[in-house]
C-alpha cells in the first residue's frame, strides 16, 4: 500500500462525503462529517501519520468514554465536494488526549486549518450514541440542505416544543438563539442525552 488512501477505512469516509454532495445533502462548504475510527482501522493509517503531531486544542467540552479515540473529520470551510479531489487538504484524522477534552491532528489538512468548527458539537453527539448504542454508532453529520428543505426551522421549533419536557429552561433558551446544523446538532444530542429519542 503506497498512501493512506488505500485504507478501506479512508476509501470508505471519502466516498460517504462524495455520496452526500451527489445526492444533494451538502452545498460548497455547507456540511460536514465525522467518523469515530476503530482500533483497527487507526492501526491501518498509523504509518502514515505526521511525524510531528499538531498540538492539543482544547475543545470546551468533555467526554471521558472518548478518550484516547481518533476521528476521521472534514475540514472548517472546506467543501465537500472536493474532499475526493484533495483529500490530504479537506480532511484530517485528529487523536483525543488522555482527559478527553482535547484533540490534536495526526493526519491531514497539509495546508493548514482545523476540524470543522462543529467538531465539540459533533464529539458530545458521539459520546452519546457510543454509550446508548453499545459503541455501534460510529458517524456523525451535519446536512444544510435538509435544514433548508424538508426540515425546516418551523419544524424544528415544533420537535422543541414537542419534547420541550425533556428540556431545561435554560436549554430551551439557547436552542431559540441558535441556527442552521448548530441548532440541529444541539436538539439530537439533548433529545439522545435524555433517552426521548426523536
Amino acid at each position: 500500500m503506497n498512501s493512506i488512501f488505500g485504507v478501506k477505512v479512508m476509501e470508505d469516509y471519502i466516498r460517504m462525503c462524495h455520496d452526500g454532495v451527489r445526492q444533494g445533502w451538502h452545498e460548497r462548504n455547507g456540511g460536514n462529517l465525522t467518523y469515530r475510527m476503530k482500533e483497527e482501522e487507526v492501526a491501518e493509517c498509523r504509518p502514515y501519520f505526521r511525524e510531528e503531531p499538531g498540538p492539543w486544542i482544547k475543545m470546551g467540552v468533555e467526554a471521558d468514554n472518548l478518550k484516547k479515540e481518533y476521528f476521521i473529520a472534514t475540514g472548517s470551510g472546506k467543501f465537500l465536494q472536493n474532499v475526493g479531489l484533495e483529500p490530504q487538504n479537506s480532511i484530517c484524522i485528529v487523536e483525543i488526549n488522555d482527559a478527553g477534552d482535547a484533540y490534536r491532528i495526526v493526519w491531514g489538512l497539509e495546508n493548514g486549518g482545523r476540524p470543522t468548527s462543529e467538531f465539540p458539537t459533533h464529539f458530545m453527539n458521539h459520546s452519546v450514541r457510543k454509550r446508548v448504542t453499545n459503541g455501534a454508532n460510529r458517524v456523525s453529520g451535519g446536512c444544510v440542505r435538509i435544514l433548508r428543505g424538508g426540515l425546516a426551522r418551523k419544524k424544528i421549533m415544533e420537535i422543541i416544543r414537542h419534547h420541550q419536557q425533556h428540556f431545561g429552561r435554560r436549554q430551551l433558551f439557547w436552542l431559540f438563539h441558535l441556527k442552521g446544523h448548530q441548532l440541529i446538532d444541539r436538539i439530537i444530542y439533548l433529545l439522545l442525552n435524555t433517552g426521548s429519542g426523536i
